[in-house]
């Protein structure tokens, strides 16, 4: 990305290239499999053991692969299906090399293996800001849908079931209560019984879905478009006297659900309320049989993690410093 940031800015500048179409690369020439083995041994120190299959091309297309690498990875398959058709091309550079039209640029694209170096670099210092950290629900690919998953007014809530649990807090705690709520997922988990939201994963991943996968991109940052496990941040607001996260689920469910944190200064100053809430949106007869048959396990769960979240950030709070 940062080559192809480098080719346009420079393009804008240079009238040779208006209206014509370039192709960048660099002089390495890989197999896909050399590829995938390279990136194998920089991420992971491993050598990749590959098994040619060359009567599986005719079962696997591209549909097929970006159809189920869209059930393991949190990209969509309108994301996916566009760069795996695109393996079947031999080169990126094939017949509008940028020196035909410019042979004397001077940028240098970024050797393959030090680009993996520098992508693996920022994604573990959570640096890396792309498009593929955004949900389909949220991107220029669904847009007529984003305006449900970025605001949420009184109208937009009716007909939705909920579950709520509050606890007044003192106006000093609503920072500690707030980071506590930020940590949530990965290897800090739900502030519940663990075993609870495991057994959720492998049903979610046994039908399909993506299952609990701990994942984060910073265990101290959160954004709008971040994923947290199975689920993914659609609105984060941290003021003084507000502070909201809201989560909406990318689990297999009849209906859409969210779980939503806000931490609020009450009007009279003397202390805080924070207020846990699930939402779900059933679709069907169905969306409300899931709904109810989980009604006390709902309840349980939403209780423990307000509570216990309120303990930790005391118990934080109050830790002496080492």
């Amino acid at each position: 990305m940062n080559d192809v940031a480098c080719y346009l800015a420079y393009a804008l500048c240079i009238h040779l290239y208006y209206n014509q179409i370039e192709e960048i690369g660099t002089e390495d020439i890989f197999r896909y499999s050399e590829m995938l083995e390279a990136f194998a041994w920089i991420s992971q120190h491993k050598k990749l053991k590959t098994l040619p299959l060359p009567l599986i091309n005719k079962l696997l297309t591209p549909s097929v692969i970006a159809w189920f690498a869209a059930r393991m990875t949190p990209l969509p398959y309108v994301l996916i299906e566009p760069p795996v058709e695109g393996m079947h091309s031999l080169a990126i550079v094939g017949d509008h090399p940028v020196e035909r039209v410019d042979p004397g640029v001077s940028i240098v694209p970024i050797p393959f293996k030090e680009a993996v170096f520098l992508a693996l670099e920022r994604l573990e210092t959570g640096t890396m800001d792309s498009v593929w950290s955004i949900p389909y629900e949220l991107s220029v690919f669904n847009a007529e849908h984003k305006k449900q998953f970025l605001h949420f007014t009184s109208k937009e809530i009716e007909g939705m079931l909920y579950e709520e649990c509050s606890r007044a807090i003192g106006v000093d705690e609503m920072s500690s209560v707030f980071e506590c709520v930020k940590q949530i997922g990965g290897k800090t988990g739900y502030y519940s019984p663990r075993w609870l939201w495991e057994a959720r994963g492998f049903i979610d991943k046994l039908f399909g879905g993506p299952g609990l996968s701990p994942s984060r991109r910073r265990p101290d940052l959160l954004r709008v478009g971040d994923r947290l496990d199975f689920w993914f941040v659609t609105f984060y607001k941290n003021t003084p006297d507000e502070k909201i996260l809201r989560l909406k689920a990318k689990m297999l469910s009849p209906g859409n659900a969210w779980l939503q944190f806000v931490v609020k200064r009450s009007p009279t100053d003397h202390e805080s309320l924070f207020n846990l809430r699930a939402y779900f949106e059933p679709s069907g007869i169905w969306g409300y049989v899931y709904w109810y048959s989980l009604y006390f396990i709902h309840k349980f769960i939403f209780k423990e993690m307000a509570e216990n979240i309120v303990k930790e950030a005391r118990r934080q709070k109050h830790q002496p410093l080492s």
